[in-house]
């Protein structure tokens, strides 16, 4: 039987730089954004990020797509 994979989510998950701690350690926070179409390309999430980060006070460390797949025998 043929292994099938079915995209049932897609996420953005955006690591922010909050600074650093009074030890000299960089302090970050994690935050997802949902529901976007799982046909999203990478371009399309890139420039939502571009966009969101217009908005924020804070730099991006780091940029995650999140799938969530269903995966079955057919």
């Amino acid at each position: 039987m043929a292994v099938q994979e079915k995209i049932l989510e897609t996420n953005l998950r955006i690591k922010y730089d909050m600074g650093v701690d009074d030890k000299g350690n960089i302090v970050s926070r994690n935050k997802t954004y949902s529901n976007f179409k799982t046909s999203a390309t990478a371009q399309e999430l890139n420039d939502f990020k571009n966009q969101l980060l217009k908005l924020q006070k804070n730099p991006a460390l780091e940029v995650k797509r999140i799938n969530e797949s269903l995966i079955y025998e057919a």
